[in-house]
Order: structure tokens, then sequence, then C-alpha cells
């Protein structure tokens, strides 16, 4: 039988459980450990020395990085908007909870958040979605470092691979224009379509667009809440637009002004007609779109009119690129960019935070604008 009496200070041997106990103190708490090898027993106190010197709160749950997601998300939801919470879980959902969510928090390496940008940018993301999750990630390990959960954030050592230069962003002509809205007549979801069509508003911030906020007088729809869906449980809810230069005012077109006026006849009567079935969520009685029994539109149900309408084109031999309510936002500016409006005023009717995302967003329409406008020297030089 082995001699276990010369055993390193803090060390014994349990013959009842046939391994190793051992034992310090840091600051008047105990740490006890076990282990049936007595250096790997020895190789686990070293290191949980080390992280208690640095700080390291060594007691605490060995969190999976799903687990830690969930605490994080908790801790945003008093700090940032209903709607970015909503996309940091669909960002983690969709690029990081597959990777990494069933690894242990601190086994996490720059090596493993490395290969996520590195199979992001192999499957042609683009460089903002890549951005997304690099903000995603650096929240929650800044978080866990704050927590004395993780000794270094990993992302300290990592790097956002360079991105493939996106295509030209597809964008129907007038004429395309033109054909397209002629079908949404009829379709449940014309008067929508066509409101963003003359104005370039978000999808979001036409469904979440309140009756209180169209200004018939002065010719004005304020800009103030977009709808977001928070899923099962969460349901819908109105939140503040995307940034603080979304907030604004938009002139409404003689059209668009009697368009949103039929819009509210119709409401009133479907409201009559639908009686005591009209049961619109708390907080969202006077939006302007709703559903025949007076509740929120979903996004899904604007795309799936927006795809009829386009069948409907296509079963007419009429091929456009595909339709979606973002680029009918990108039409809309496209068009006021070819009628000369500067793009500084563009920038203030789509919500842009800088003229330069709106520049960078439109370049395919500026050379020729450029082209016009230069044209005027002719006669100077």
């Amino acid at each position: 039988m082995e001699n276990y009496r010369n055993l390193p200070k803090g060390i014994c041997y349990l013959r009842n459980r046939q391994r190793f106990m051992g034992r310090f103190q840091h600051n008047k708490q105990s740490y006890t450990f076990y282990d049936k090898n007595l250096d790997n027993l020895i190789e686990k106190m070293n290191k949980a020395k080390y992280e208690l010197s640095l700080g390291l709160d060594i007691k605490q749950k060995p969190y999976s990085v799903d687990e830690w997601h969930d605490i994080w998300i908790k801790y945003k939801e008093n700090e940032v908007k209903y709607g970015t919470v909503l996309d940091y879980r669909e960002t983690y959902r969709l690029h990081i909870k597959q990777p990494l969510g069933q690894k242990k928090l601190k086994k996490i390496t720059s090596d493993h958040i490395q290969d996520i940008y590195y199979n992001l940018a192999a499957e042609c993301y683009s460089k903002s979605t890549l951005k997304s999750v690099r903000a995603v990630l650096n929240g929650m390990f800044t978080y866990a470092l704050r927590k004395k959960v993780i000794l270094i954030n990993p992302l300290d050592r990592t790097y956002l691979p360079k991105i493939k230069k996106p295509k030209k962003k597809q964008v129907l002509s007038l004429e395309q224009q033109k054909i397209f809205l002629a079908y949404t007549k009829g379709n449940v979801c014309e008067p929508l379509i066509k409101l963003a069509a003359g104005t370039g508003m978000r999808i979001g911030e036409i469904r979440g667009l309140q009756w209180k906020n169209v200004d018939f007088k002065n010719h004005l729809i304020h800009v103030r809440t977009t709808l977001k869906y928070g899923g099962k449980g969460k349901g819908y809810r109105l939140d503040t637009p995307k940034s603080e230069s979304s907030e604004r005012s938009i002139y409404m077109l003689p059209d668009i002004a009697e368009l949103l006026s039929n819009e509210r006849t119709l409401q009133s009567r479907r409201k009559i007609m639908a009686g005591d079935y009209w049961e619109p969520c708390e907080g969202l009685e006077d939006l302007v779109f709703t559903t025949s029994n007076g509740r929120p539109l979903h996004v899904s149900k604007v795309n799936i009119e927006i795809k009829k309408i386009q069948q409907a084109m296509i079963d007419d031999g009429i091929n456009m690129p595909p339709i979606t309510p973002h680029l009918i936002r990108h039409m809309f500016a496209t068009r006021c960019l070819e009628k000369g409006i500067p793009p500084k005023v563009v920038q203030d009717i789509l919500g842009h935070s800088t003229i330069e995302m709106t520049l960078d967003t439109y370049s395919h329409v500026l050379p020729d604008f450029n082209e016009k406008e230069m044209m005027k020297l002719q006669d100077v030089i």
C-alpha cells in the first residue's frame, strides 16, 4: 500500500473515497478540490490560486455560452431598446448558437471566434452581419469579464476578415416601378406598398404608423414609432425608430394624403363590420394598417402579398428582380436622386444617420447625377 503521509500541505488522502482532497483559503473563503491523481489535484489547486489572484470568481457556475447569453440578454433588456434586444437574439440564434452554444464560456478561445468570422465571410455574408456578430459576442464576453466569470476577452485577439465587394443593389427602373405598382391594385397591401413607394419609410415604421402621427392639415407624416414582434408570449409592441435620425417628418404628396384618407375611411367601415371581433392589441389601437379584426400586420404577411403580386407578373411574362419591402425603399431613394433631389435631403427623408450612408448605398445613381450637375459648368470654363 502506498504511503500518503508525506503529502504537500493542505492535501490528504481519503481512503474511504479513494481519492485525494486539497484545501486552501483565500480572502477568508475556503476552496476544496478532489482528484484520484495527486498531480492533477495539485495542478487544479495551482490554477485556482492563480485565477483567484487575478480576481476571478471560481465558485461561479461553469456557464455554457447559451446560458451566459440568456443572462447577458436579461441585463441588456434594461440597457437598450426592445428592438435592439430582438436584433441581438436573432444574431445569436442565426450565427453563434450552433457553433458555440453548448461549449463552456471559459473554454472559448480566439480561434473559436475567428472560425465564426471566416465561415461567415466564406458564405458571403455582408460586413454589417459580421459586425453585428462581433458586437453580440463582444458584449457577452465583456460582461463576463466584468462579472469575473472569465479572465480575458477572446475577441481581443481576433479580426474581421476582408469581405468580397457586394454586388450592386438591384433597383427597379421607373418603367418597372410603374408596372409593379399597377399590379398592386386590389391587393390587401396596396395602400401600404404605395405608401412605402411614396415616402421611403421602413416596413416596421409603416406597420407601426399611428393615425395621431398623420398630420393631414400640414401634409406631414411624423415617424415616431416602429412595430416590433417579440415572438410567442411577447407579442407586438411599439418601439422608438432605429436611430435618433430615424425620428423625422416626411411631406405627404397629394396622392399619399388621398391614399391615407381613403384608408382611414375603409378602416372605420371594417371596424363597424367586425363588431365584437375587432380586437386590437392593447396599446396598438391607433395603428393605420391592421388586419380585418384590428390586429397588427406581421411582416411575413406583407412579404407574402408582395410575392403574390410578383408571381402575377411572372405569370404574365413580366420578369423583375425579387421585390421586398426594402427594395421598395431603395426604389424610392433612387427616384429621388434621379429627379435631382440633393443627397442631403434624401438622407433626411430616409432617416439615415450620416450622409455617407446615403452616398454609399446609392452610389449607382450618383455618377449620372454628377454628370448632369457638371454639365452646368460647360459655359463657365
